[in-house]
């Protein structure tokens, strides 16, 4: 959990266009960064800094709680054009930093899905007045396809092809766990 101190820090900052410097444990590294703060943004469950990164020259989500040492050397910066922070965040957390992306057809309406999938989860897009489009990321294909199997409505995978695969194999594995002789014999 991030701490009030590095939130309202962070806040500070934005406000008055100040640099930021601190240390950050991401899931792909370690190391300083250097960034020109634009937003915080909260999910319900985190607190995320939307930021130009310096050293990667271009926008990043950062989580807080990840953070440690944020300090502000007070440079200012002038704001560069930025493109909408919760859109770009909820899209970072949902499929930016994973191996793969799932795309999914959902018959059933955005309004009822948006309902039972929280939106740190994936994003829902109207395909239709009686269908909508999920897409998510994860870094294992076979949880990917358990979770979306959970789902109460048909769907149809849309991408990746390796998913389809993987949900026909979790599939006959059900079945014969289930006694149907049709899924053919269990293999170890």
């Amino acid at each position: 959990m991030s701490s009030p101190s590095t939130r309202r820090r962070l806040a500070r900052a934005c406000r008055q266009t100040e640099r930021v410097t601190f240390a950050y444990a991401g899931p792909r590294g370690s190391g300083e960064r250097r960034v020109e703060p634009y937003r915080l943004v909260a999910t319900g469950r985190r607190w995320y800094l939307f930021a130009f990164d310096l050293d990667r020259d271009d926008w990043r989500t950062f989580r807080l709680d990840r953070m440690a040492e944020a300090r502000s050397n007070g440079w200012r910066f002038a704001p560069r054009e930025a493109p909408d922070a919760a859109e770009h965040v909820r899209r970072s957390i949902t499929a930016g930093g994973y191996d793969h992306v799932a795309r999914v057809r959902i018959e059933a309406p955005k309004e009822l899905v948006d309902k039972h999938v929280p939106a740190a989860v994936g994003t829902v897009t109207a395909d239709g007045r009686d269908r909508c489009i999920f897409e998510a990321g994860g870094n294992h294909l076979g949880a990917m396809a358990m979770h979306l199997g959970a789902l109460p409505w048909e769907l149809t995978v849309l991408e990746p092809p390796e998913l389809c695969e993987v949900m026909r194999e979790q599939a006959a594995r059900m079945l014969r766990a289930a006694g149907d002789p049709a899924a053919g014999p269990i293999t170890v």
